[in-house]
């Protein structure tokens, strides 16, 4: 019983220091920049062993791609400063994955560079405009690097993680529709294994470090993890 409440006091301070580091962000964002914040739901692993983890559903805050190309373009032009902003596609030579470079070059901050893989045929977004995702995701990371748009959740823009849960729901559909067939012990969170295993078919695939981090906070169940550790095996193989 007294661990019990321990635990339950852990889940709830750590919901709270979610909520305060949201308040913060809004705090430390000018008034006009405030409407493109997005605070995003993920859960986050509070304490417990690998086969019996307890977790918190907690917000988190983002600024979308949009804000970040505000905010950049205001401050150099209040300083009288100049900020170029070039797009351009090309084929990653070892995994022959089309991706898109960003690279922002400003007379202030010096030059940032990024990619953002293109989804062809993938889902949401990506399935009508999946160079056009790719081109903004690449964009906001690029002024990520230069210290746009950062709240301590990464590199990672509101947009990118909304991408990441959107190819995770398409792997929840696709667990649904298996129905009855689905153990029961499957709709337990994913373990730390698996997690770490899919770490590992990310990176190994080209996917960015904060790209990995934001698909990973979008796993749900160990039946989701299965299913994406079964599409990356096709990848890598």
């Amino acid at each position: 019983m007294i661990q019990s409440l321990k635990t339950e006091d852990t889940v709830q301070d750590l919901i709270e220091q979610a909520e305060r580091a949201c308040q913060a962000a809004v705090e430390a964002t000018p008034p006009v920049y405030r409407g493109f914040l997005m605070f995003l739901n993920r859960t986050k692993k509070v304490c417990g062993m690998t086969a019996d983890p307890v977790y918190a559903p907690i917000r988190e805050p983002y600024m979308g791609v949009d804000g970040r190309v505000k905010m950049a373009t205001d401050d150099h032009r209040a300083m009288g400063e100049s900020l170029v902003i070039q797009t351009a596609f090309e084929v990653e030579p070892l995994s022959n994955q089309l991706l898109c470079r960003a690279v922002v070059t400003s007379t202030m901050l010096g030059s940032a560079t990024a990619h953002a893989r293109v989804f062809l045929g993938g889902d949401g977004v990506d399935a009508t405009n999946p160079l056009e995702n790719a081109e903004t995701s690449a964009v906001g990371r690029a002024l990520g690097f230069l210290g746009y748009g950062l709240y301590g959740t990464g590199m990672a823009s509101a947009e990118e993680v909304l991408r990441a849960r959107t190819a995770q729901d398409t792997l929840r559909s696709a667990a649904g529709a298996a129905g009855a067939e689905t153990p029961a012990g499957e709709s337990r969170p994913p373990s730390q294994r698996q997690l770490q295993f899919l770490r590992d078919l990310l990176e190994r695939t080209g996917v960015p470090t904060d790209e990995v981090e934001a698909q990973l906070a979008a796993l749900t169940t160990s039946r989701e993890a299965s299913l994406l550790i079964n599409q990356l095996r096709e990848q890598v193989a």
